[in-house]
């Protein structure tokens, strides 16, 4: 299918533009290493008072609407220095302080927030709300209602080998992909472009599969031209998750399929993609359920919405609205 893009590139007007857009990335930053310390010390069952004064850093040059915004989420501090884009958690999660002579190797790591007892969940949803809500101070560039063309998705109605048809369309203020798959072609997938690559980011979506086959809703971001990069898969039907990752043609888990509590059967789910350098976070319905960090192996690419259909003659359709992306 053809894949339709359209990239942003105006110069700022003013100087102070692109250093005002920094220290929100700063600041988002700074909370990652925050929220990191936190859902580790809840996980490992050591959330005490120690453990609940995990730093979270906030760097004094965020723009007046940004230090107003954030004023009620999380508390000031004394830093005077803009945190870097992919902040060192290792002083966060080791119990000794790095050294210049010997830094370990940090390989990445998944927790799966969704699956904690509830008395645990209670704590940390809290902060990871406040990171959310941090995250959207990211500079704008998609907020779509679908009520008019004003971003250039693709829409197209096409027959793929084994006769496997696919139309992606706005209608209806929504984003609509209709997926028919044959008794020759078994499984069916389809997955269009949304229209803006992006490298660190916030996203923000409501989705549903109409009737709710066997199947799972699709999300790949960071995906380069030969199809490497993440993939999120969603099953409404089966109420569970699972993180992979492309790498040269070959597939593997981040986070195999788990249950989760959150993710609506039988409505819309809203689903919240966070990244940032090497930490993702993952929220369905507003619920942080997994926090994956040290995984930077895809920087930057495209992000594809859409759904695989695994029954063999059967049709489905995906329905996105109120679609958000927010970054650089």
């Amino acid at each position: 299918m053809n894949q339709q893009q359209s990239a942003s590139s105006e110069t700022p007007k003013k100087e102070n533009t692109t250093e005002i857009k920094v220290a929100k990335i700063g600041l988002i930053g700074s909370l990652v290493v925050g929220l990191l310390g936190l859902v580790s010390a809840i996980i490992s069952g050591n959330y005490n008072s120690k453990a609940a004064q995990a730093p979270i850093i906030i760097p004094m040059q965020a723009t007046q609407t940004a230090e107003a915004k954030l004023n009620s989420l999380i508390p000031s501090s004394t830093s005077t220095e803009a945190s870097p884009l992919i902040p060192d958690v290792t002083s966060i999660l080791s119990t000794e302080a790095p050294t210049l002579t010997s830094m370990p190797i940090i390989q990445p790591t998944v927790q799966i927030v969704g699956v904690l007892p509830p008395n645990q969940l209670q704590a940390i949803q809290a902060v990871a709300l406040s990171f959310s809500q941090a995250a959207q101070l990211l500079p704008l560039i998609i907020r779509d209602g679908f009520d008019t063309y004003d971003y250039g998705w693709q829409e197209f109605q096409s027959t793929f080998e084994y006769g496997i048809q696919c139309a992606a369309t706005i209608k209806d203020s929504k984003y609509s992909i209709v997926l028919q798959s044959t008794v020759t072609s078994g499984a069916a997938w389809c997955t269009p472009t949304v229209p803006r690559e992006v490298k660190d980011f916030y996203l923000s979506f409501d989705a549903q599969l109409v009737q709710n086959r066997n199947g799972e809703i699709l999300i790949m971001y960071r995906t380069t031209e030969n199809g490497d990069g993440y993939q999120l898969n969603f099953s409404q039907q089966t109420q569970t998750m699972s993180l992979l990752v492309k790498q040269n043609g070959l597939e593997s888990f981040l986070m195999q399929s788990a249950y989760l509590s959150s993710i609506h059967k039988d409505e819309e789910n809203k689903i919240n993609i966070i990244t940032l350098g090497g930490s993702h976070a993952i929220y369905i319905n507003d619920l942080l359920v997994v926090l994956v960090s040290n995984e930077d192996r895809f920087k930057e690419g495209q992000i594809k919405i859409g759904f695989y259909l695994r029954e063999a003659d059967q049709v489905d359709e995906l329905i996105i609205d109120n679609f958000e992306l927010r970054g650089n």
